[in-house]
This record gives C-alpha cells, structure tokens and sequence, in this order.
C-alpha cells in the first residue's frame, strides 16, 4: 500500500528571510521522504501560506516535480 500524501512546513525566521531558501529545503527534505518511502515520482498538491508559516503537500506521481519552478507554477495556477 502506498501512502496519499506527506505535508511538510517551516516558518521563516523574520520578515527578511529568504523564502526560497525555505520552498528549496521543504521540498529537498519532501523528496527525500518520498523517495525513502519507494515513491515512484511526486508533485505539489498543496501550498498553504499563513502568516510567516509556509506549508507544502505532496503525493505519487509519474516522475519527480518537486522543485522551486513547479512550485511557482503550482501557485500561479491558483491551486490551493
């Protein structure tokens, strides 16, 4: 059996921390779990912000899509 899906979040430190470098090191460590449990591949199926909180989502997929460009082009489509 295969899991549905694995949630990862961080906070930013302050106001000026680089987002990026959080979205990069939540999805590196998302892949990483991903990739441990014999995923075949992965995408974001969520992107939740709140505050200074950013939380990503994902589940199986065809291929691996976890990365700082599918993550912006995941929020432009405004999926949620």
């Amino acid at each position: 059996m295969m899991d549905c899906s694995i949630t990862c979040g961080g906070r930013l430190v302050d106001r000026h921390s680089d987002e990026a470098s959080l979205l990069a090191e939540l999805l590196a460590d998302l892949e990483a779990e991903a990739v441990r449990r014999g995923w075949p591949g992965a995408a974001v199926v969520a992107f939740r912000i709140a505050g200074d909180s950013r939380q990503i989502e994902i589940a199986p997929a065809d291929g691996w899509a976890l990365t700082i460009e599918t993550l912006q082009a995941f929020r432009r489509a405004g999926k949620p």
